[in-house]
């Protein structure tokens, strides 16, 4: 009563008072409510005891859901736009090197399409071309500006180091850790509800395939869902495993991909080797064979090397000229390549959509069908049986003693913090040091991700344990409860912006304000997702991917919302 009083009191006020001061009194209100709201969702809990068993176990057969889970989902999901922002706005060369460059679009005039060469001429042009200098691209574009691909500046730089160190491919590893964790709590709940897993599992993971392939060539060809649900068709059989057993799986499988990256780089390293010799004896071969015309016009001379050198690559066994185009396509791969990022800045910027289509189409197909393969879950798929494992032994459900989340977010993370920065730095100081990255960096990098990860994961079921930042965290876990929509929605969002059929600013935006985006569509994000779970049982993709997975749709919308006002305070995890 005395809220309803003061309310009136200060309306009528309000009407007594000339138009102007209503205006600053309205405006002093609309602050304070952002202030108050800004307030709730960092809401501190003083005085909390780490302790605290407040809540009931979660575990991977109840009901109620699993708060460490989607809180964590939701971090992920947000966290991945840091990355994948770079590759809505830019080609995908400059997602995570600020070496790419490009001329800027204004500057020259249109570039020439690709011809489309016949294979074999290809090769045989290829051959004649052996050890000539690589054409003058300011020569061919004597009026271009050479630019640096999202980077403007210095702060560009640094958000690059910046955000490498803390975001670029802890939030995908993330996910991949959340998907393994969620086949147990699925199957695990199946059962428990008297349900056949098996047929259900696969129907998800069908479903989330099509969808991911619709992603991928209809809206963005960054789409992780085709790949998480490619490795998921091989997950299945591993649920019956231990914790222990499925960590074991996890460090084979580790392995076993760290000796394949070295198995390459001993194959790129004896290609290199034996290409170099190869083409310097086909040089010599082919010299001596024109040493006497030399009395010939420069075209003449020219052809008449191209041919000679032709003839001595076809003297060659089969092996040595497998070998030679090998080593000729990987000196012709690396380096700069501004004409092909400037032609991709004027096809997403200014194309058409369904040329973008096809070029997605011919950029994925291949890669899609490898991801089907074993080879495809030899990459990832040890990091989904470790989240199994995890969920299994009760991580994200909190049942580690608390000191092993403590040591995991305060002591592992600014360590592997420091080895982070150590391999961005030699990575923009030295870049592409190729068998140097392949023997010793990647492989380090492959594990020091995933510690990274989970170091996160820790520090949020820690503040989950302890009730801090409980209003944050609270979003977040309804950010995470409709991971796939809010995914879904980053694309739809920053394709709008960049792309041609919306705003068209492909190829403009440089590194600082693609994160000042981020930050915007984290906003949308952490307001939207509580606001549509208030009144729905699902997010809308998921209402669909449940619906068809169990052949019965549920209802859409929640059949008593609460009531207008309640705010519903997040469940702390227990000690």
């Amino acid at each position: 009563m005395r809220a309803d009083s003061e309310n009136r009191i200060g309306t009528l006020t309000c009407e007594c008072l000339p138009v102007r001061f209503r205006a600053a009194l309205r405006f002093r209100s609309f602050l304070t409510g952002i202030a108050q709201g800004t307030l709730e969702v960092f809401h501190w809990v003083q005085g909390s005891n780490m302790s605290s068993t407040a809540a009931a176990p979660l575990t991977a057969n109840s009901k109620t859901r699993v708060l460490g889970l989607d809180v964590i989902r939701g971090v992920a999901v947000l966290g991945i736009l840091v990355l994948n922002i770079v590759d809505f706005g830019w080609p995908n060369e400059a997602y995570n090197n600020p070496h790419v460059l490009y001329y800027d679009p204004a500057s020259i005039g249109p570039l020439p399409e690709k011809p489309k060469e016949d294979e074999k001429k290809k090769d045989k042009d290829a051959w004649k071309r052996m050890a000539d200098p690589k054409p003058d691209m300011t020569r061919a574009h004597p009026s271009a500006q050479v630019r640096i691909a999202a980077v403007k500046s210095n702060y560009d730089v640094a958000e690059w180091a910046t955000m490498g160190v803390f975001f670029a491919d802890k939030m995908r590893t993330l996910f991949c850790i959340l998907f393994g964790a969620g086949v147990i709590y699925l199957t695990q709940r199946t059962i428990d509800d008297g349900g056949r897993p098996l047929w259900l599992y696969y129907r998800r993971i069908l479903i989330l395939l099509v969808i991911g392939a619709m992603h991928a060539y209809l809206v963005w060809h960054g789409d992780i869902l085709f790949m998480y649900a490619a490795i998921g068709l091989y997950l299945y059989p591993f649920r019956r495993f231990s914790s222990k057993t499925l960590g074991w799986i996890s460090l084979g499988i580790f392995l076993l991909f760290v000796s394949v990256i070295w198995t390459a780089a001993a194959v790129m390293y004896q290609i290199r080797t034996r290409g170099s010799e190869l083409e310097k004896r086909v040089l010599r071969k082919a010299e001596a064979a024109i040493a006497s015309k030399t009395d010939e016009s420069p075209a003449e001379f020219l052809n008449a090397r191209g041919d000679a050198r032709l003839a001595a690559v076809n003297s060659l066994q089969w092996a040595d000229q497998l070998i030679l185009r090998g080593y000729l396509g990987m000196r012709s791969s690396g380096g700069q390549r501004p004409d092909e990022i400037t032609r991709k800045i004027r096809m997403y910027g200014e194309g058409s959509y369904f040329g973008m289509v096809k070029d997605r189409a011919k950029e994925l197909f291949f890669m899609h069908i490898g991801m089907l393969t074993p080879l495809g879950f030899l990459s990832m798929g040890w990091l989904m049986i470790l989240g199994m494992s995890l969920a299994k032994n009760g991580f994200f459900a909190g049942k580690w003693p608390i000191e092993w989340y403590r040591v995991w977010a305060f002591r592992v993370v600014p360590a592997a913090w420091i080895a982070e920065a150590f391999f961005i730095l030699a990575d923009y100081l030295w870049p592409g040091t190729g068998y140097f990255d392949m023997v010793l960096i990647v492989p380090l990098r492959q594990a020091l991700i995933p510690t990274l990860s989970l170091g996160y994961a820790s520090a949020i079921i820690l503040a989950l344990k302890g009730g801090y930042f409980t209003g944050l965290t609270w979003r977040l876990s309804h950010v995470g409860r409709m991971a796939l929509s809010n995914y879904l929605a980053q694309s739809l969002i920053c394709t709008f912006l960049f792309y041609s059929y919306g705003l068209g600013l492909f190829g403009q935006v440089s590194r600082v304000w693609l994160f000042v985006i981020v930050l915007c569509v984290w906003s949308l994000e952490l307001w939207w997702s509580p606001k549509w779970l208030a009144n729905h049982n699902f997010g809308p993709v998921e209402w669909i991917w449940r619906g068809l997975a169990y052949r019965k749709f549920p209802p859409f919308r929640k059949v008593a919302a609460p009531a207008a006002g309640t705010i519903v305070q997040p469940e702390a995890l227990p000690a």
